[in-house]
C-alpha cells in the first residue's frame, strides 16, 4: 500500500540531489569562470554594449555608440602588466568617463591615439576609471585602494563640478567634514567601486560565482537601462528649467570649496606618496553670462532633485559661472603652491554647444578639443620631450 507513496519519496529525493549536484557543479564552474577577485573595479569587468540614443534629442553625438569595459572595470585597452608601457589612469566624473560617446571617442582614448609612445619607445596606455557623480570624496578613496593596485607612472584629474553640483543639491544638509567620519568614508565604497576584493565581502555568500553571476547581470541591465533612460530624463529636466524660477545670487560657497581644497591635499600627498605624476585639469563648462538663447535651452542645474524639488528653482547661467570659477580658481592656486601640473581647460575651450551637448558634458567635437588639448600640453614634457619647458 506504502509503495506508490515511497517511490514518490524516492523521486523527490533524487530530484532534490540532483539539484543540489547540479547548483554545486554550476557553482565549481562559475568559480573556475569568475575566478577569485582581488581588485577594486570602478565599473564591471567586460561590459560590452551596443547604445542607439534617440534622434535629435542630444547633438553632437554619435547615435549608435559602444560603451564596453576591459578586464580591470575600466574604460580602455587592458591594463598592460609589463613595464614596458607608459601607464596613465583618468581619474574624474562623467565628463572624465565620457558615457555617451563611443569607446575610441572620449577624450582619454584619443590622448592614448594621439600619444601612441614615449620618446624611449614605450606604448602609451591610458586607461579611464571615472564615473558618474564621483566627488574628490571619491577620488581620496579611489587614491587609498585603487592607485595601489597599478603600477602608473602618471594619473589625470578632471575635477569640480560634481563638488559644486553636490553642494548646491544639499544645501544646508551639505557637511563639509563629511569625510573625516569613518563610517562616512566607508558608507561612500559601494557607491564608489562596482567589485572589491572577495576578501573584503561579508557576508560570505556574496563572494559565490552565481551572485557574482547576479551581479554581472543586474550589471549589464542597469548599464544598459540608465543609458536608455538618461536621454527621458534631459528632456523632463530642460522642460522643468524652461518653466522654472530663475535664481540669481550667489551660494555661500566658503565651507564647500575649503573641503575641496582639503580632499585635493590628500589626493596630491597620495599621490606623492605612491610616486605618480599627477597632472589636474581645471573644469570647463558651458555656463557663462550673455548666454544664447539655444546654449540655455541645454541646460539643467536645478537645486535639488528636479523631479522631487517643491519648487522648480535653478541657478542662472551668470551665477553657475561664478560658483565654477571659484573651484577652478582654488583648483589653480593650490597647483602653483604645491608645484603640481595643471592644465586650465577651462580657459581653453570655447563655451559653445559644438563643445558641450549640455551643462557640462562633450561633445564628440569637445573631446577631441580636451584630446588635443592634453597631448599639446604632454609633448612639451617627458618623456615626450627631452627637456621640459620652463613653467610661468
Amino acid at each position: 500500500m506504502n509503495r506508490p507513496s515511497n517511490k514518490i519519496t524516492s523521486n523527490l529525493l533524487a530530484l532534490l540531489l540532483g539539484c543540489v549536484f547540479a547548483a554545486v557543479l554550476g557553482e565549481i564552474a562559475l568559480e573556475i569562470y569568475f575566478g577569485k577577485n582581488k581588485l577594486f573595479c570602478m565599473h564591471e569587468p567586460n561590459i560590452s554594449l551596443s547604445i542607439r540614443l534617440p534622434h535629435g534629442i542630444i547633438r553632437g553625438l554619435q547615435e549608435r555608440f559602444r560603451y564596453s569595459t576591459n578586464r580591470q572595470g575600466m574604460r580602455g585597452n587592458d591594463y598592460p602588466e609589463d613595464s614596458s608601457s607608459y601607464r596613465i589612469l583618468a581619474v574624474g566624473g562623467s565628463t572624465t568617463i565620457c558615457t555617451y560617446l563611443d569607446d575610441a571617442k572620449t577624450w582619454p582614448a584619443l590622448v592614448q591615439k594621439g600619444l601612441p609612445r614615449a620618446l624611449d619607445g614605450r606604448a602609451v596606455w591610458v586607461g579611464t576609471v571615472g564615473a558618474s557623480g564621483l566627488t574628490t570624496r571619491s577620488h581620496i578613496l579611489q587614491m587609498h585602494y585603487l592607485a595601489p593596485q597599478y603600477r602608473v607612472e602618471a594619473m589625470f584629474l578632471l575635477a569640480g563640478i560634481n563638488d559644486l553640483v553636490l553642494r548646491l543639491w544639499e544645501h544646508e544638509k551639505y557637511d563639509p567634514d563629511f569625510m573625516k567620519d569613518e563610517i562616512n568614508r566607508s558608507s561612500q565604497m559601494p557607491r564608489i567601486f562596482s567589485a572589491i576584493p572577495d576578501s573584503m565581502v561579508h557576508p560570505f555568500y556574496k563572494r559565490s560565482g552565481f551572485w557574482k553571476l547576479a551581479r554581472r547581470t543586474r550589471s549589464a541591465y542597469t548599464n544598459l537601462s540608465s543609458k536608455k533612460k538618461f536621454t527621458s530624463d534631459l528632456i523632463e529636466w530642460r522642460r522643468y528649467r524652461s518653466d522654472g524660477q530663475k535664481i540669481r545670487t550667489i551660494p555661500d560657497l566658503s565651507a564647500a570649496v575649503e573641503e575641496y581644497e582639503r580632499n585635493l591635499e590628500q589626493i596630491i600627498e597620495l599621490s606623492k606618496q605612491r610616486n605618480i605624476r599627477l597632472i589636474m585639469l581645471t573644469q570647463p563648462v558651458i555656463w557663462r553670462a550673455g548666454m544664447p538663447e539655444e546654449n540655455e535651452n541645454l541646460l539643467f542645474g536645478f537645486i535639488g532633485d528636479p523631479v522631487f524639488a517643491a519648487r522648480h528653482a535653478h541657478y542662472s547661467a551668470e551665477v553657475l559661472e561664478a560658483c565654477m570659477k571659484l573651484y577652478n580658481a582654488k583648483l589653480l592656486q593650490l597647483c602653483r603652491q604645491l608645484h603640481i601640473e595643471c592644465i586650465d581647460l577651462a580657459s581653453m575651450l570655447p563655451q559653445n554647444s559644438q563643445v558641450f551637448y549640455d551643462d557640462c558634458h562633450f561633445t564628440e567635437l569637445g573631446a577631441e578639443l580636451v584630446a588635443d588639448i592634453v597631448v599639446e600640453y604632454l609633448r612639451t614634457r617627458p618623456p615626450f620631450q627631452t627637456t621640459a619647458i620652463q613653467e610661468k
